[in-house]
């Protein structure tokens, strides 16, 4: 890698020693020092480490041998880098990234086929990963190690300004629309043979698809829930409620639906796991309390390795659980073009193609409208409106199919006065079927029966 192991790097000796704050004479032994420190949460280590190895490769393409070689045009040509890699560093986005090590032999050992980019990088995945790059050298430059940081003199990436169709259309909304929903809901409930999967996996994406609609959790939430998150609302309401662990300490209390409760234990039965009747308990497990025996695995997302006879299981991992909502969408658009009675456009099946698990909680913050705030667990309805911007994105787009000039709502109106025009508007926006574009010529029928 670019970042060697040198025994010491002679740039120290230009510095202040006095001034070093860390026991480190190479970078290797100062970035595992900041990560020791500053990186303590599992989730964020693997993240910044993922992003530390896409510059560390980028290093070695620009042949830099040393933290204290990075300039300001460096930052400049990286951030352009991770938008542009070049085609043998991507996996592709249709598959699985290969991880970085191979278990051969019970040794961990370096994958060749590992890469470090899915597909190049977006302007906010960019700014992102710049981010977490630029932290590393605040806190090396905090500690005296390096003697300045370049990464605050770039500017961060914008991105460039496109069309609203051109954003609907390409599938860049980063969220399911409520026609995709019910596709996949209908898929769930009538595409088990289409499907041409075990019985065992279809209920697995049944189960997956549903606690993430309802939940609205992020993936990496799914990962640590369990039966002791569930009990009894704290306001001594009659409701079980979940307690879904978001980033870092943060907590949310989404309510546990009968919906949910049943699709749980319609999963639990396809496993193969014990029947079981969830209690309300008032209060959380408190971790020395004992674990029941009769009731197998406690975690909500499981492997399909469990059976009746299995008492403990690890849950799926992050990577499985995006694995299986990505082939589950894909699935949904084959049925989605097969199956008669699912009409979708060609811009909503674009959007299964390139979906992946995430987007299901931004679908969810859309259909939830005011209330997305407390169910995605923010706290800013500003961060909240974001995730709802696509909905009137795609309110515009369906005006502009309505006021087009080679359709018929438009070519009605061409020979009618301005105010009838303008009845015409006002009746489109109280009346709409947004979801059903067939009915506009009815709502016109009955605008000029008037």
């Amino acid at each position: 890698m670019a970042i060697e192991e040198n025994k010491s790097n002679p740039a120290l000796s230009r510095l202040d020693t006095d001034r070093l704050l860390i026991d480190a004479s190479n970078d290797r032994e100062a970035i595992a020092l900041y990560l020791l420190i500053r990186c303590q949460k599992p989730t964020t280590l693997n993240t910044v480490q993922r992003d530390l190895r896409k510059f560390a490769v980028f290093m070695h393409l620009e042949n830099l041998r040393s933290l204290r070689e990075v300039k300001v045009e460096h930052c400049q040509t990286f951030q352009s880098w991770l938008m542009a890699p070049a085609a043998e560093l991507c996996s592709g986005k249709k598959c699985r990234p290969p991880g970085l090590t191979l278990l051969r032999a019970g040794r961990k050992v370096p994958n060749p086929e590992w890469k470090p980019f899915r597909a190049p990088l977006s302007p906010v995945s960019t700014n992102q990963t710049v981010d977490k790059i630029k932290a590393l050298f605040t806190w090396l430059v905090n500690a005296g190690y390096l003697s300045g940081n370049p990464w605050t003199l770039i500017k961060p990436v914008t991105k460039a300004k496109t069309s609203t169709k051109d954003e609907t259309e390409d599938g860049d909304p980063r969220e399911l629309p409520l026609k995709c929903i019910q596709a996949i809901l209908h898929f769930l409930d009538h595409g088990k043979e289409f499907s041409c999967v075990e019985t065992r996996r279809f209920a697995q994406w049944r189960w997956l698809f549903h606690f993430y609609l309802y939940t609205a959790a992020r993936l990496s939430s799914g990962t640590t829930a369990t039966l002791d998150d569930i009990y009894r609302n704290r306001k001594g309401h009659n409701q079980l409620t979940l307690t879904v662990k978001g980033t870092g300490i943060r907590r949310k209390d989404v309510p546990w639906i009968p919906e949910l409760e049943a699709e749980y234990l319609r999963y639990r039965s396809a496993l193969g796991l014990p029947v079981i009747v969830i209690k309300k308990a008032n209060r959380r497990r408190q971790v020395n309390d004992k674990l029941p025996e009769d009731q197998g695995p406690r975690h909500l997302l499981l492997p399909l390795k469990v059976d009746a006879s299995t008492k403990t299981s690890k849950p799926l991992s992050y990577h499985s659980i995006h694995g299986h909502i990505v082939d589950l969408l894909r699935k949904v658009r084959e049925w989605a073009i097969e199956c008669p009675d699912i009409k979708l456009e060609s811009w909503e099946l674009a959007i299964l193609e390139d979906a992946t698990g995430h987007w299901i909680r931004h679908g969810t913050a859309t259909l939830l409208g005011i209330h997305a705030k407390s169910q995605l667990g923010h706290s800013s309805t500003k961060q909240t409106e974001a995730y709802q911007a696509i909905e009137a994105e795609q309110h515009r787009h369906r005006l502009r199919y309505l006021m087009n000039p080679d359709e018929p709502p438009y070519q009605g109106l061409l020979n009618e006065d301005l105010e009838t025009r303008l009845k015409w508007l006002s009746r489109l926006m109280s009346s709409i079927d947004k979801e059903n574009p067939d009915a506009l010529d009815t709502i016109w029928a009955e605008f000029i029966s008037e």
